[in-house]
């Protein structure tokens, strides 16, 4: 019999790692290390090319099964926020890559733990009052780690 205890205590312990890991490789922390674009300067009211400074910080994770977004693939939430920036259709494809949309476009691959986010409002609205700090058509490049 103790033997038998062992044995199921050994196989119950491999079966939580196997679920804590497949769990583990479904989120992601991902941390701008670069970014540019172009910004509104008041005077003489042009835009021009900017270096912005890479601080953002997001979470890729599966959706809560009873939140609004429970229907979506993964959500990418930016650390310290309650709600998703992006929300993602599909899963991962094969070759890793994972598009989410938002506010602009959020884009993973899962094979280099590279990340892109792209936001393209502003300069082509083309409205003045749109045209502010703030509201700047940037990409920001970063690296993502399993949790």
């Amino acid at each position: 019999m103790k033997k038998l205890k062992t044995v199921v205590g050994a196989s119950f312990g491999l079966a939580l790692f196997h679920v804590t890991v497949a769990w583990a490789s479904e989120q992601y922390l991902c941390e701008e290390t670069a970014g540019g674009g172009v910004y509104y300067e008041e005077q003489p009211k042009r835009w021009k090319s900017a270096i912005f400074r890479p601080n953002g910080k997001y979470i890729v994770s599966k959706p809560l099964s009873d939140s609004f977004y429970s229907g979506k693939q993964f959500v990418v939430t930016k650390l310290g926020e309650r709600d998703p920036a992006y929300t993602c259709s599909q899963p991962f494809s094969e070759h890793g890559f994972l598009i989410c949309e938002g506010a602009g476009e959020f884009r993973m691959n899962s094979r280099t733990l590279r990340f892109q986010v792209y936001y393209f409002l502003g300069y082509v609205i083309g409205d003045v009052e749109l045209d502010a700090p703030g509201n700047t058509p940037s990409v920001m490049i970063g690296v993502c780690s399993p949790f």
